[in-house]
């Protein structure tokens, strides 16, 4: 009976990059939300292709002037769900990156009945276009917001490459969310992004937050935390240069000179010497901490340790290391890169701050910090805003109304 049960289960593949599976960050944890609400009642399977965005193994020379252009394709698991990867012809050349493979996608497509896109941006959903059959895309960014931080740290010719093939990634871009049933946004900000650059009605386009598990990420029972704690966090992807965590951490050598006593944890990837160097430089070893990446019970003890949040990025999508922290009750104080300022409610939840501005940065930080009664109010009222409009049940239902509108034929009776 357990296995009929499960045969007629609505077969759902969802195309991602390969990073959102096995790396940390927002895309890891879109992915993660997906299957986490959905697998019990779909049969579900992933499509991605290789993050090193090449296929070595079966492309030497020798077989393609033999005009063998075969790609490689690895099976694996992830969870329960079938993993299929991929390989690449023309790495080398950005907006081949999802045409090239496009029929290997396409056939393994064939054996479900419903298409999804979860990733940054769209540009894997390619496929999934040109076989003129339905699917949705959750997306995260544009792919224009999604680079223009990192291209600051690219060499040049790289950059004037990018620039020269920019107008055909926008093209595929569009062409991707003009053939989709239904495009999911991660935050209102993306949504705008993706309305204003590919002129799309704003009623077409969809907003279906991250959630967050409020009963997870709650606060610490410690209320000793208010008035004693000089602790900041900071969660994400430490060497990203759109994350800018170098200013983050000039801001931090300023709040030093002001509360002495104050510290930083930087949780993530391990730091490139670039930023080891700085924190040495600016002589805070030992005052900043580097945590590493860890599972989301260790994140929650250290959101629990801390008193406020801080986010430095020049661009997020939403930023959802920010929405966990609120929901364990920190303040956050935030630059304006685009998501958070949908969360980030000015003197109610936190404090919004310019780009790679370390003053103000360090300002806010400090006038959290010096107040007590304060942290704990914005801390108090960041829960309540999560509480109220990031829970796991509010995105569960908004997810599977919009399958069900999109593949009414395979809802019966879910």
């Amino acid at each position: 009976m357990g296995s009929q049960e499960k045969s007629v289960r609505p077969r759902l593949l969802i195309g991602t990059i390969r990073p959102s599976l096995t790396g940390i960050g927002g895309l890891r944890s879109m992915v993660n939300a997906v299957y986490a609400v959905l697998h019990k009642k779909y049969e579900i399977g992933f499509v991605n292709s290789p993050s090193s965005h090449s296929d070595p193994k079966h492309l030497s020379l020798g077989k393609i002037i033999c005009g063998k252009w075969r790609v490689g394709q690895e099976q694996a698991r992830w969870r329960e769900g079938k993993v299929l990867t991929i390989g690449r012809r023309f790495h080398y050349l950005e907006p081949l990156h999802y045409l090239d493979n496009a029929k290997e996608w396409i056939r393994c497509a064939q054996y479900y009945q419903m298409l999804m896109v979860v990733s940054g941006t769209n540009q894997c959903g390619l496929a999934f276009a040109l076989s003129g059959r339905r699917y949705v895309c959750w997306i995260a960014a544009t792919t224009e917001d999604d680079k223009w931080a990192r291209k600051r740290d690219w060499p040049k010719i790289r950059q004037i490459i990018d620039t020269l093939w920019g107008s055909s990634l926008r093209y595929l871009e569009g062409y991707i969310y003009r053939r989709c049933s239904s495009i999911l946004s991660l935050s209102a900000y993306t949504a705008n992004m993706i309305v204003n650059l590919h002129k799309m009605n704003r009623q077409n386009v969809q907003v279906l937050p991250y959630p967050i598990d409020i009963d997870w990420f709650s606060p610490s029972p410690d209320s000793s935390r208010w008035s004693n704690n000089k602790t900041i966090i900071s969660v994400s992807r430490l060497n990203d240069p759109r994350k800018n965590i170098r200013m983050l951490i000039k801001a931090f050598s300023w709040i030093k000179k002001e509360i002495p006593s104050a510290r930083l944890i930087l949780l993530g990837d391990k730091p490139n010497k670039g930023v080891v160097n700085l924190v040495g430089d600016l002589d805070l070893k030992g005052d900043i901490l580097f945590p590493g990446s860890v599972p989301n019970k260790t994140t929650r003890d250290y959101y629990r340790q801390s008193s406020i949040f801080a986010l430095s990025s020049y661009q997020e999508g939403l930023g959802i290391s920010g929405l966990e922290a609120m929901s364990c009750g920190l303040p956050i104080v935030s630059t304006k890169c685009g998501g958070p300022e949908e969360y980030v409610k000015e003197g109610v939840t936190g404090f919004l701050v310019p780009i790679n501005d370390e003053y103000q940065m360090a300002s806010k930080l400090i006038q959290l910090l010096s107040n007590s009664q304060l942290r704990k109010q914005l801390g108090l009222n960041a829960r309540d805003y999560i509480v109220r409009d990031y829970s796991i049940e509010k995105f569960a239902s908004r997810l599977k109304d919009v399958l069900a509108s999109v593949w009414p034929e395979f809802h019966k009776g879910l």
